[in-house]
């Protein structure tokens, strides 16, 4: 059993250009990785990531960040392979209506193209971005 503490992972598309970032895997001890990513100062907006593992199943996702981005709660909460599914938004406020879904979590369907196993067994694929306003690379609401 491998369980995933997402602080933040990526394979990124930044702008209109394939943004230069590395991914680091950090060994939390009991069976449990935290996945980072660093960048030469690029922008990160979305990505995909295939995670497998060599032995055992990936049994858990935790740790992650759900929603918009904000100064005071950053963090790529957007989870396109399930928002469609799981996620509500009001017609008349263009708000959504609850972001405390169980079933929303940035694990792709394994069913979806080009996906993963899923969680259970030796690989996942995340997909994750971040929604802020104001849009711009300078926004106090972007993640980091």
């Amino acid at each position: 059993m491998k369980k995933f503490s997402m602080v933040l992972a990526t394979f990124a598309l930044s702008a209109d250009a394939w943004a230069a970032v590395k991914i680091i895997a950090e060994d939390q001890g009991n069976r449990v990785v935290s996945i980072k990513y660093e960048t030469g100062g690029e922008k990160v907006r979305a990505f995909a990531l295939d995670i497998r593992v060599s032995k055992g199943t990936i049994d858990a996702i935790f740790d992650y960040h759900v929603g918009e981005s904000t100064a005071a709660n950053p963090g790529y909460g957007i989870f396109p392979g399930s928002f469609g599914r799981y996620i509500t938004v009001d017609p008349d406020t263009g708000e959504v209506v609850n972001w405390d879904v169980n079933e929303y979590t940035p694990v792709a369907d394994p069913y979806s193209p080009g996906t993963l196993g899923g969680l259970g067994t030796n690989g996942i694929t995340i997909e994750m971005a971040a929604l802020y306003y104001p849009p711009g690379d300078d926004s106090p609401q972007r993640p980091t």
